[in-house]
């Protein structure tokens, strides 16, 4: 398109914003864009209710594009409302029932005054089941224009793509739906906000040689200027005299600056200050105030009626006390310049609505990206890759299905399918429908009270995006909870309710929570219209310190002593329990700015000092029980010496000993807490303390506990204060486990002795895992998206059979169509649980409950409806639909399923390849081979691969020339480049990499390395024993490994017993087990021995086993990448050698070896091979296999590996 053309529709934009009527939305289409004319009336009287009261007049067929008849409409509608709102419901009703019937089409919304207009995207989608995304442009007068131009200018027909038949309609589609793609204007924002940053930080850091300082100043600095472009839309901020405030609010003051102020590079520190920390944090103000008396007399009078914000964004701390630092007006300038072409929205998208525009969250978004900084100022890979956030869509539905499960905890899970209906309603004929279902049973007052009373919980809220999803739903329901019951509350005073009432969050990064706050700020001010009286008068963002906290949420140490002490048992006595009453009014208090609350010192203080008045009266409870159990035990005697006053049976005194071994590691922390708190003076965040009112209520615990751990591998985990070494904090981590869990773990915090002991290779995210469980009430709600390697790795192990042991493991979700995290290269689970119980007396009673595997085959935004999760929640067996398909087995079964047969204990199992992402036919496969099949790694010995222990620059050398065995010295050459000679008896072939070979057979000149295998004993006088000096002047013996052996150059077995069969560690698609006959050494294989190495082999290289490997394999490698550990292919299923007849191992021999030299493409290619085919219908027949379920058995492997692999590039 011309600039011309592009300038042309700019001015018939702006004409729209200025002038009411339909002249320039024709101008816009018929002459800048060419669509065709068209007049159809749309008349409403067969409409539903919903959609013919939205609008205040029938709806018409303005303009059309594409062939005549196959035509592409633009539909005009004109909204009713009597206050003149562009109200999201009121589009979505026309267009739900304008879609059905006009598939291809633009919507285009005008305001009953006629100003106002919303231009409405709905994206094409073939399955007519999904719900439809709404995507808007904006227009009116107080919106830029830049984004809506660079998106409209889009729409023209001239510039969209035809083929020979001409335009249709639905290349016209295609062509808006890509114009409206949202994330367009995110990623433009996001590199121009970046560059903004960088220049900011490098200036900062530039005049201050401070660069953590100047990264976190730069951060708060951007902050609080997009607030200011966020809040002006409210037309809260003044720039002259008036009745209205300025939707142009930071463009004028910063042009009144240019025009008033005497002094360059001011506006900053004499202006911005003076509006940030003195008119922002002020009730009632004078104009005549000192603060700016050096302003315009028109903006003295602003400044006096600017809002009273209060909350913490602008409130002075430590980072403005710094000096020596100075924001020029050119630097202001390129930061106002760069945020002035971007259109703001208060409003934050919902997984069904969204404008293109820059929104809240986009704050959370840029922060995740920019919060991680090197010492010399660059971002860290995280930080490069840009966006880690979890997608709306996910957000809404954890959301919705945790709303849906604790309220059914409550009302009855016979309920759930209404519950189901209420929480998943979307439009509002939904909604009704749904609401009188409630009003039926009498049910809304039970509701409200459960939803005025429940405590939701993000132990790692980051930037708050499940907090405020959240906040979204609940004050839906809340909406419609009033509007049953006649109460009436404006949108602002309900969600300041519900964030008062129900929402909890901690982080460990004061910047997160800062985030936090400012985005729920923001979603108390969306569609409320506060008097200017009130908001220079009632501070309007109350004080979130108490609810958004910053701290560790997993290490709750206080001088080495760690005061998690609400597992006790014990209730709060009747004076406690009314001074955590009064404590919890305070806190309310303080929230909400009233008058003579306490300072937050004050509040922190009566904190501190309530647990430690709840720790002496458990002290004196405890030593109290002690004492009558004591009595109870003792024996006394009579004159004589015989045994009097004995009345205890056996069972008897057994329960007291019991009891008394409970209590008296209990007393024990309780007085070691007590300690401690006496002892340090500044308390870190405790959430027995900071939330003293949430563990010692009535429910003791929150209600739901949601959200999106930190994915952090075991090798990376941090110390997030910097004070502890990583091996001292990781065993902080693991202790905070077993103290929340004492029973389970069989932990003594006095003696810190366990009976069980936590995988130290577990992710961060699985510690999150226990610690938010034990902060549940016992009919809470759990609900975390994280990686799915849990499910199948081996330190998943131990949270496995936790869950089944004292937990109920509810809905476990994988999505196959899409990757929930374009920047994290790992691949996610949703998971639902309920509350866990520490005692051993759960086992039984959980272990008969029925755990749902869910797998969905279409992208979340299909699924979000009532009717697909009624269908979920119902299901009795394994099911499979278009969408979905579901796989319900009680955790018993699961617990047996993972138990080693040989040691009996719980070895874990393949969660995700079994239930997730096995096919039927797995099933099938398992059913028929039962017979025949056992573990694999009891038919064939498994040994782990070659580990050089980090000294692979040593033992792996090139050689040269050929290896030749009848050869005394052999010349090498090192990673370096040296050469060396060395004795041939001490060098073996060395296959490094799968990639290295080309058949199954391994042949000695695919090795492309040679391995140094020194003995124990060397001779002082070979060209090894140089060659090992060598290596100590390197330092090769100092490696992790190396430095650990003695001798230092002693390698492992494996590196001269090889297995005569080789496993690879990493599949890509190839399925390749090597036939190692000549016994090469090789890293990155686990080494199989076996009796008869080509049967192993040939039943190992098959198709069949190619499909167990990526059903049972670690597929959480996002790059596309399988991981098969030696663990896993222990529990493969595998045919029984011995139950091979003659006939059975003498077909597999012959179509072996004609396979055995073949070189092996991907496994696509395979299966079409004739040889291939050959041996895979030998193993069949082993299995039973019918040609159907042979058929499906290579659908599925392609299918698998496809998923695989298109999964890594799908975002």
């Amino acid at each position: 398109m011309t600039l011309e053309r592009r300038e042309q529709i700019q001015r018939a934009l702006q004409e729209m914003q200025r002038t009411r009527g339909m002249g320039p939305l024709k101008r816009l289409f018929l002459t800048e864009l060419e669509y065709d004319p068209a007049n159809l009336t749309l008349f409403r009287d067969e409409w539903t209710e919903s959609a013919r009261d939205a609008l205040a007049e029938d709806a018409q067929i303005v303009f059309a594009a594409g062939n005549a008849d196959d035509p592409f409409y633009v539909i005009y509608c004109r909204l009713a409302d009597e206050h003149n709102r562009m109200l999201l419901t009121k589009e979505r009703a026309v267009i739900t029932y304008l879609v059905q019937r006009y598939p291809y089409a633009l919507f285009v919304f005008n305001s009953r005054d006629q100003d106002q207009w919303h231009f409405v995207n709905v994206k094409y989608d073939k399955n007519d089941r999904a719900r439809r995304l709404f995507r808007r442009i904006s227009v009116s007068r107080f919106e830029r224009l830049r984004t809506a131009v660079d998106r409209i200018s889009e729409l023209s027909v001239r510039s969209m793509p035809r083929d020979l038949f001409g335009l249709s309609a639905f290349q016209v589609q295609q062509a808006h739906d890509k114009a409206f793609d949202v994330e367009k204007v995110t990623k433009d924002f996001f590199i121009a906000y970046k560059r903004s940053f960088d220049d900011l930080q490098a200036d900062l850091h530039q005049q201050t040689r401070d660069l953590r300082w100047a990264h976190d100043y730069a951060l708060q600095f951007l902050n609080r200027i997009m607030f200011l472009y966020f809040v002006q839309r409210k037309l809260w901020l003044r720039t002259e005299v008036g009745p209205k405030g300025d939707p142009d609010f930071v463009n004028t003051f910063w042009q009144m600056y240019q025009q008033h102020s005497k002094a360059a590079d001011t506006f900053y520190s004499r202006w911005l200050i003076a509006l940030f920390f003195n008119a922002f944090n002020q009730g009632e103000k004078d104009e005549d105030d000192p603060a700016w008396a050096h302003l315009p007399p028109s903006l003295r009078k602003s400044m006096a009626e600017a809002p009273y914000l209060n909350g913490g964004l602008f409130r002075e701390n430590d980072l403005d006390k710094r000096r020596g630092f100075v924001i020029t007006d050119d630097r202001f300038r390129r930061i106002f310049e760069f945020l002035e072409r971007y259109n703001f929205t208060i409003s934050e998208d919902t997984p069904l609505d969204q404008e293109v525009a820059v929104d809240p969250e986009m704050i959370g978004k840029v922060y995740e990206s920019l919060v991680n900084v090197s010492e010399d100022g660059t971002t860290d890979e995280r930080s490069e890759a840009g966006i880690f956030y979890t997608p709306r869509t996910e957000i809404d539905l954890m959301c919705r299905l945790s709303l849906v499960d604790w309220l059914s905890n409550h009302l009855g899970d016979q309920h759930k399918p209404l519950l189901y209906d209420v929480v998943f309603a979307f439009t509002e004929d939904e909604k009704a429908a749904a609401d009188a279902g409630l009003r039926q049973l009498n049910f809304w007052p039970q509701v409200q009270n459960l939803l005025n009373t429940m405590q939701v919980l993000d132990p790692a809220c980051g930037s708050g995006s499940f907090l405020v999803g959240m906040l979204i739903v609940l004050d839906d329901l809340h909406q419609r909870a009033d509007h049953e019951l006649g109460i009436m509350r404006r949108p602002y005073d309900r969600r300041r309710d519900i964030i008062g009432r129900n929402l909890y969050g901690v982080d460990v990064k004061d910047w997160a929570v800062h985030v936090a706050e400012l985005r729920l700020w923001l979603q108390l001010v969306i569609e409320t219209e506060i008097t200017s009286t009130e908001a220079k008068v009632r501070p309007l963002l109350p004080n979130l310190s108490f609810k958004i906290r910053c701290g560790d949420s997993l290490v709750q140490e206080v001088g080495g002593i760690n005061l998690a002490v609400r597992h006790s048992g014990f209730m709060s006595d009747g004076i406690i329990a009314g001074r955590i009453n009064q404590l919890r009014g305070e806190k309310l208090n303080y929230y909400t700015n009233a008058t003579g609350n306490l300072t937050l010192k004050q509040l922190q203080d009566k904190e501190h000092q309530v647990f430690a008045d709840l720790l002496e009266a458990r002290r004196t409870k405890t030593e109290a029980r002690l004492d009558k159990i004591a009595k109870a035990l003792s024996k006394t005697t009579d004159l004589f010496g015989n045994e009097a006053n004995v009345t205890q049976s056996a069972a008897d005194r057994s329960r007291f000993e019991r009891q008394r071994e409970q209590l008296k590691p209990e007393l024990e922390q309780v007085k070691r807490a007590l300690d401690a708190l006496k002892t340090v003076h500044d308390v870190p965040f405790v959430w027995d303390i900071a939330f003293v009112e949430v563990f010692e209520s009535e429910r003791r615990g929150f209600d739901i506990v949601i959200g999106n751990p930190p994915y952090v591998r075991h090798e990376e985990i941090r110390d997030p204060q910097n004070e502890l070494t990583n091996g001292d904090y990781k065993a902080r981590l693991a202790r905070a486990v077993y103290s929340a869990w004492p029973q389970t773990f069989g932990y003594y915090q006095s003696s810190k002795k366990k009976k069980w002991t936590l995988d130290a290779k577990s992710d961060l995210y699985i510690y999150f895992y226990f610690h938010a469980l034990s902060l549940l009430n016992e009919r809470g709600t759990f609900c975390f998206v994280t990686s799915n390697s849990w499910l199948d790795v081996g330190y998943g192990r131990d949270l496995q059979e936790f869950l089944l042991t004292r937990g109920r493991v509810k809905l476990v979700v994988d999505n196959q169509k899409r990757r929930s995290f374009a920047s994290a290269d790992v691949n996610t689970v949703i998971v639902l649980l309920g509350a866990a119980n520490d005692s051993p007396q759960a086992d039984s009673k959980h272990q008969n409950h029925t755990a749902k595997f869910l797998t969905f085959t279409v992208p979340f935004e299909v699924v979000i409806g009532a009717d697909m999760w009624a269908a979920v929640e119902s299901s009795e067996r394994r099911e499979t639909t278009p969408e979905y398909r579901i796989y319900l087995i009680k955790q018993s079964e699961l617990l047996v399923s993972g138990t080693d047969p040989e040691d009996k204990t719980f070895a874990g199992d393949k969660w995700g390849g079994k239930y997730l992402r096995a096919p039927n036919v797995f099933l099938t496969l398992l059913e028929k081979g039962n017979s025949r099949l056992a573990k694999l790694g009891e038919v064939i010995r498994v040994e782990t691969y070659l580990n050089t222990g980090g000294a692979d620059g040593f033992y792996i050398v090139k050689a040269p020339q050929p290896y030749n065995s009848q050869s005394r010295i052999l010349a090498i050459e090192a990673e370096s480049g040296e050469e060396f000679e060395i004795e041939t008896q001490w060098i073996r072939p060395f296959v490094k990499s799968p990639t290295e070979l080309s058949s199954i057979r391994v042949h000695q000149q695919d090795a492309q390395y040679m391995l140094v295998t020194p003995p124990i004993e060397v001779d002082k006088k070979s060209a090894l024993w140089k060659y090992i000096q060598w290596g100590e002047r390197h330092g090769w013996h100092l490696k992790s490994g190396t430095s650990k052996r003695r001798p230092w150059w002693r390698l492992p077995p494996q590196a001269v017993n090889p297995g005569n069969v080789m496993w690879s560690r990493l599949h890509h698609e190839r399925h390749l087990v090597g036939y190692n006959p000549d016994m090469i050494s090789y890293t990155n294989f686990y080494a199989m021995h076996s009796d008869n190495p080509v049967v192993a082999a040939a039943i190992l290289n098959s198709s069949l086993f190619a499909f167990l490997k990526e059903v049972m394999g670690k597929a959480n490698f996002g790059g596309g990448v399988l991981k098969t550990d030696g663990n896993d292919i222990k529990l493969f299923p595998c045919i029984r050698l011995t139950s091979l007849t003659q006939d059975e191992v003498a077909r597999l021999t012959s179509v072996f070896d004609g396979t055995v030299n073949e070189v092996v493409g991907s496994i696509r290619d395979e299966i079409q091979k004739d040889k291939r085919q050959q041996l895979d219908d030998v193993v069949f027949d082993l299995i039973g296999l019918s040609r159907d379920e042979r058929r499906a058995v290579y659908e599925e492997l392609i299918a698998l590996v496809s998923q695989r692999v298109e999964k890594a590039r799908s975002v």
